[in-house]
C-alpha cells in the first residue's frame, strides 16, 4: 500500500487502488479483457495494466467505501432498473423514462459527478479545473444540487460499433462548452460542468428536461454523436495499426 493524502478526506492515510469506473459496470464477462488505446502510437494495447478496470491510488479504504455506495447504487440502476423498464416513443426514438421511486435523482447524479472527479485525479486524467473542488463538495453534500452544474445526459448505445462496448472518460468541447464523455458498455454519458453562459441557452434548457429531479430520460442511439468523430477515427486507425 501507499501512504499519501487521501483525495477525499484530505488526511494522510494508507491508500488503496480505487476504481475510476466501477468494475461492475465494465461488463468484463461480456466484453472480455479490456483493450486500452495508446493515443501516441495510435495502437491498441491488448494487455493493459488494469484488466478489471482502471485503478489508481486515490483514496483510503473508508472513503473508497463511501464512493462505493454510489457505485453499487448506479450498478443496480444500469443492470436491473433500466433494462426492465418500459419504453416510450419520442420523435421515433425509444426513450426510457425514470421517475421516483425508480431512481433517486440526487444519488444517481452524485455517482456521475464522482466518476468525473475520480477521472480528474488520475495520472492521465481529464482537467476539471475549478470544477474538481466543486465536484468533491457536491459528492460530500457540502454543496446542494444546482441544475446548472454537472448536467448529465444518458444515452443507450445501439450503434453496432466498437464504441457500444467501450469504457473510458474523455474530455471534449461542443458548441463552445466543455463537455465530458463517459463510456461504459451499452451506455454513453455526457456531462456539462456548467450550462450557464451558453451560446445556445435554448438548447441547454431543453437538455435540462432530460435529467432533473422530476424525471430522467435515457434515449437510445443507433448512430454515434457527431462530436465523437475524432474518437471513432482514432479507433479505426488503431484497428489498422494493431496486428
Amino acid at each position: 500500500m501507499i501512504r499519501e493524502t487521501c483525495k477525499y478526506c484530505g488526511e494522510e492515510k494508507e491508500l488503496i487502488n480505487s476504481h475510476v469506473i466501477p468494475k461492475s459496470l465494465c461488463c468484463l464477462k461480456e466484453t472480455g479483457n479490456l483493450i486500452s488505446i495508446d493515443a501516441k502510437k495510435k495502437k491498441f494495447d491488448k494487455n493493459p495494466i488494469h484488466q478489471n478496470g482502471i485503478k489508481e491510488y486515490l483514496m483510503c479504504k473508508n472513503c473508497d467505501n463511501l464512493i462505493g455506495i454510489l457505485d453499487n447504487y448506479a450498478s443496480k440502476i444500469f443492470k436491473n432498473v433500466i433494462p426492465n423498464h418500459s419504453r416510450i416513443k419520442q420523435n421515433n426514438i425509444s426513450v426510457c423514462q425514470l421517475t421516483q421511486p425508480d431512481v433517486d435523482y440526487w444519488k444517481f447524479k452524485k455517482f456521475f459527478i464522482s466518476l468525473l472527479w475520480r477521472a480528474s485525479l488520475t495520472k492521465e486524467g481529464i482537467n476539471l479545473g475549478k470544477y474538481q473542488e466543486i465536484a468533491l463538495k457536491m459528492i460530500k453534500d457540502e454543496l446542494p444540487d444546482n441544475p446548472n452544474l454537472f448536467l448529465t445526459l444518458i444515452y443507450e448505445m445501439n450503434t453496432k460499433t466498437g464504441l457500444d462496448l467501450s469504457s473510458g472518460v474523455f474530455g471534449n468541447k461542443s458548441r463552445g462548452k466543455h463537455i465530458y464523455v463517459i463510456h461504459i458498455p451499452h451506455y454513453l454519458i455526457l456531462i456539462i460542468p456548467n450550462t450557464e453562459y451558453s451560446s445556445n441557452p435554448k438548447e441547454m434548457k431543453w437538455f435540462k428536461t432530460y435529467f432533473n429531479k422530476d424525471k430522467i430520460l435515457i434515449h437510445k442511439l443507433d448512430q454515434n454523436l457527431p462530436f465523437e468523430k475524432q474518437l471513432i477515427d482514432l479507433v479505426i486507425t488503431c484497428k489498422k495499426n494493431t496486428s
